[in-house]
């Protein structure tokens, strides 16, 4: 009986071994190409910004989410981006980190070069 046990736990770690290694595997960052480029989403996240920026600015209450619908709308087709493309880039590059660092930091060049514009 204690030598079955033993089997039995023997069985049990090496499934959870194989399960861990499996979980971890499926943790690698996604080196594919992403749905949007980084130039473009950077344009587009710039003008989501700008965006988001004229709507707080025109209200003093939240706007509703209809209103801030027709924004990212306007900002999705101005880019010809459909919503489901740019949720796809969002979530790739919410796995690769490393590039959505870069996407962000020529986001920030751009917003504060118009900045000084203004």
């Amino acid at each position: 009986m204690i030598r079955t046990m033993k089997i039995v736990n023997r069985k049990l770690v090496l499934l959870a071994s194989f399960v861990s290694i499996l979980f971890l595997a499926s943790c690698k960052p996604d080196k594919g190409k992403p749905p949007i480029g980084k130039h473009k989403m950077a344009l587009i996240l710039t003008d989501v910004h700008i965006a988001q920026s004229l709507n707080y600015r025109q209200t003093t209450i939240p706007a509703d989410k209809l209103e801030k619908n027709r924004y990212y709308k306007s900002v999705l087709d101005k880019h010809n981006v459909s919503e489901a493309l740019f949720d796809s880039a969002v979530a790739w590059y919410s796995r690769n980190t490393g590039d959505y660092k870069q996407v962000y930091i020529e986001v920030l060049d751009s917003l504060n070069h118009r900045r000084i514009r203004m």
